[in-house]
């Protein structure tokens, strides 16, 4: 991708190795648009990076696949295509479930180093507000740093059912709503990178920024029964610098937002 080479983690995920800025100071098992965890039925079924998938090449595209376990009765895949002239990476996650499930749900995992600064687009809840979007920046460290936005009421409901309650436990801080799925990561030196999903597949954002600086993607939270399919693309852009000034990153995110979704 340009001068960016784009490598496949068979436990899910991607990782950029030109450009020393992106690189991940946590190990290799850290990655870019990795799908983590699976909950359903009011609880987390699976850590699926703590099992390796096949990894192969379809038709130019990096595709992972995981075989169903017998708490998430689901074949499962994630294909990384790249589209060079964007310098962009578009993951599509796939799911077959073999039975029902209550609230099925993806949970998609990217990491960033202490150098970059997380801002998630949330909803501007003041009495008033300059515009519809209110950027948030999470700190390193700061008082409230495992956060989660999520789309509506009803995936409000769906976040608080107990399954973040459930081995590996995860006690977010419940923000306003999300505007609109979307994230970026400013490097302080050189470039950044943009994350964005659809919102009638994304029911919240979420970032943990103490020990590492991770943004995160809530796919689906819906209903399932044996045979459906659930599909969904979460993208992510490389911004450099040529492209970028620091005083526009989050114009430019929302205007290539709405250009991918619409």
């Amino acid at each position: 991708m340009g001068n960016w080479i784009v490598s496949i983690v068979p436990k899910g995920g991607i990782r950029l190795t030109t450009g020393t800025h992106f690189h991940l100071d946590e190990g290799p098992d850290y990655v870019y648009l990795s799908l983590y965890r699976v909950a359903a039925d009011r609880r987390q079924i699976d850590v699926v990076r703590n099992r390796e998938g096949t990894a192969g090449i379809e038709s130019g595209d990096g595709v992972v696949n995981w075989s169903p376990i017998d708490d998430n009765l689901a074949q499962m895949s994630v294909r990384y295509h790249i589209i060079e002239e964007e310098a962009a990476i578009e993951a599509t996650f796939e799911v077959h479930p073999q039975r029902d499930y209550s609230k099925y749900e993806l949970f998609i995992s990217s990491y960033f180093t202490p150098y970059h600064t997380p801002r998630f687009a949330v909803a501007d809840t003041r009495v008033d507000p300059d515009g519809p979007v209110r950027w948030y920046e999470s700190r390193w460290y700061s008082e409230y740093n495992v956060e989660a936005w999520p789309r509506d009421a009803a995936s409000r409901v769906t976040f608080s059912d107990g399954r973040w309650s459930t081995s590996p436990s995860q006690n977010w801080v419940m923000g306003p709503d999300y505007a609109l799925p979307l994230m970026t990561q400013r490097h302080c030196h050189a470039g950044a990178v943009v994350l964005m999903a659809r919102p009638e597949d994304c029911i919240g954002l979420s970032g943990y920024n103490s020990f590492h600086n991770s943004q995160y993607v809530h796919l689906f939270g819906r209903d399932v029964k044996a045979g459906d399919l659930l599909t969904s693309t979460v993208r992510m852009e490389v911004v450099g610098n040529d492209d970028l000034d620091l005083d526009t990153l989050e114009d430019l995110a929302v205007a290539r937002y709405h250009a991918w979704v619409e």
